[in-house]
């Protein structure tokens, strides 16, 4: 039997988005169909990586890992506080970062996530902050 489906969640498209830009499949749409058009990056500790909008963070990324050809990254865990009233939401993602720093070299990581919900209840990531003293931006994204 079919049921309502319902759209996606933050916490499952942060995964997913995640997944996606650590396999650098920079051309999936659903980069574009779920991560809003002016998206920020903000890091604290890792400036090179910060963006203004999805198309300068894709080229970031497309950069880092011409530089850094083995470093990826996996999501361990998330914690999300959703604010359905309002539409907002704030997913924390810890990561396994490897080879940032070296290659081998494996550490832990955090991030926020930030999403609102548009028209027709479809959520919208705007935001991802790195977590100072987490080490730099990409040890999340």
């Amino acid at each position: 039997m079919g049921g309502l489906k319902c759209p996606p969640h933050p916490p499952d498209l942060s995964s997913q988005l995640m997944s996606i830009v650590d396999a650098r499949d920079y051309e999936n749409p659903m980069l574009a169909q779920y991560m809003s058009s002016d998206f920020q990056i903000s890091n604290g500790s890792d400036e090179d990586m910060s963006a203004m909008s999805l198309k300068e963070f894709l080229e970031n990324m497309r950069q880092r890992g011409a530089q850094q050809p083995s470093y990826n990254f996996e999501v361990v865990s998330t914690v999300t506080d959703i604010d359905e009233g309002h539409g907002k939401a704030s997913v924390w993602v810890t990561t396994k970062v490897t080879s940032y720093y070296g290659d081998g070299v494996r550490r832990d990581g955090v991030s926020r996530l930030d999403w609102m919900r548009k028209a027709g209840g479809k959520w919208v990531c705007f935001k991802h902050v790195g977590m100072t003293g987490s080490g730099a931006l990409l040890e999340g994204f």
